[in-house]
């Protein structure tokens, strides 16, 4: 209803004035409740519902996340009083002040699903809170994970909860054009990236990798030099770790096995399936960060396959782990806007800003992933653990991997357990 979309923007804006931004989760002054209340009043909310909001507010106080959530929720709650106190044909046939679709230039802001955790706080600090202090257009980051469903609900519907998303997969090439906007190369600079990681519907915004890594405490002091070691169970005996994915398992399988980097797919599976089985008994499969993390660092998986920002989270933990950049897999994030967004202007220049030369590399200065912009800066302290994109490399295609996955996965399940 018209009504209830001007009332929850005039009440996030009384959250906005009245309690945020505060020294202290959900701390709020005397003189700035009572401010509050006065201004509050207007909108026919009472005192209890803002007191007993705001109490619910302190409890939870902990995470941005639990804090933005409160305080949709307060906005919720109180649209839902205001709108029962205030129904009736007045209420319902309440002037739209809310600005018309397709004006980006002139809202100045939009949404972008940028993640989580700790990435999401780089994204921000790297990107959004310069690119706002600079332009004055506000980015709101959205935590959540992106899936086809939610792209492709936003666009056929057109009621768009975000407008622009970091990371995508499942949306064949084909349908690019009817979920995605095209990119204007006026604003974001396609020359100062290499043609793999930019295209004319998403640019790659971040890189990263997995790699041999291994614990040399572990290892009895024994290198690997190749990534053929990581088969060779006599040279350092033990576990290994390997991604449960097919897509990654099979390649690195191929790789070990003599295949070329930029010959790898489609996948020979029985190829694959042959060299994995050498060591079979001894894979243990990991599916998260922290897990590999945790395998390599207590010397339970004395080598094995992980992500270059966990390999250094635990040689920073001041254990005795190691990598190989040759071969690695980089995989990447690609961000696009959505078709028909009513913020897409806004998007296309914040694309541009975060994938600039100047900007892009700040993002290593928080996480060790590097941009798309050959010119780029990578942060001193992050470069020996980014990727080394001038070392071999197997760049996947995603499209391969989602036309295949309920083929291959299948396999690859029936083979471990077999």
């Amino acid at each position: 209803m018209k009504a209830a979309r001007i009332v929850t923007e005039k009440i996030f804006k009384l959250l906005e004035a009245g309690v945020g931004p505060w020294a202290r989760p959900w701390s709020v002054s005397t003189v700035q409740m009572r401010s509050l209340l006065r201004r509050s009043a207007a909108l026919g909310v009472s005192p209890r519902t803002w007191r007993r909001l705001l109490t619910m507010g302190n409890a939870w106080s902990g995470t941005t996340k639990i804090r933005e959530g409160v305080r949709a929720f307060a906005a919720m709650t109180l649209t839902a009083s205001f709108l029962a106190a205030c129904s009736g044909p007045a209420a319902m046939n309440a002037p739209d002040s809310s600005p018309a679709a397709g004006s980006a230039a002139t809202t100045g802001k939009f949404t972008y699903l940028c993640a989580t955790g700790t990435f999401a706080e780089a994204i921000k600090k790297a990107y959004i809170e310069p690119f706002q202090q600079k332009t004055g257009i506000r980015v709101t980051c959205d935590e959540r994970d992106p899936s086809t469903e939610m792209i492709k609900g936003a666009v056929d519907t057109q009621n768009y909860a975000f407008d622009a998303t970091l990371a995508f997969s499942g949306i064949p090439k084909e349908d690019w054009p009817k979920y995605f906007e095209k990119l204007d190369f006026s604003v974001i600079k396609k020359d100062e990236m290499d043609p793999q990681w930019v295209t004319d519907y998403w640019v790659v915004t971040d890189i990263a990798a997995q790699i041999l890594t291994y614990n040399l405490d572990a290892t009895n002091g024994v290198k690997p030099t190749s990534l053929a070691d990581l088969f060779d169970l006599n040279k350092i005996p033990g576990k290994r770790c390997f991604e449960d994915n097919y897509a990654t398992a099979y390649a690195w399988a191929l790789m070990a096995d003599g295949v070329a980097p930029d010959k790898l797919e489609p996948y020979d599976v029985a190829r694959a399936q042959k060299k994995l089985a050498t060591i079979k008994a001894q894979i243990i499969w990991f599916t998260t960060g922290t897990q590999i993390q945790e395998l390599i660092a207590s010397g339970e998986c004395p080598i094995g396959i992980a992500w270059n920002g966990r390999a250094r989270a635990a040689a920073e933990q001041g254990h005795k782990v190691e990598v190989l950049w040759n071969p690695q897999i980089l995989t990447y994030d690609r961000t696009a806007i959505l078709k028909g967004s009513p913020n897409k202007d806004a998007a296309m220049q914040f694309l541009g800003f975060m994938t600039g030369k100047d900007v892009a590399g700040d993002l290593t200065k928080y996480v060790p992933y590097v941009p798309a912009n050959r010119y780029a800066v990578i942060d001193p302290a992050t470069k020996d653990w980014a990727p080394h994109l001038d070392q071999p490399a197997f760049i996947p295609d995603y499209d391969y991997w989602d036309a295949s996955f309920k083929e291959l996965d299948a396999g690859f399940q029936a083979f471990k357990t077999q």
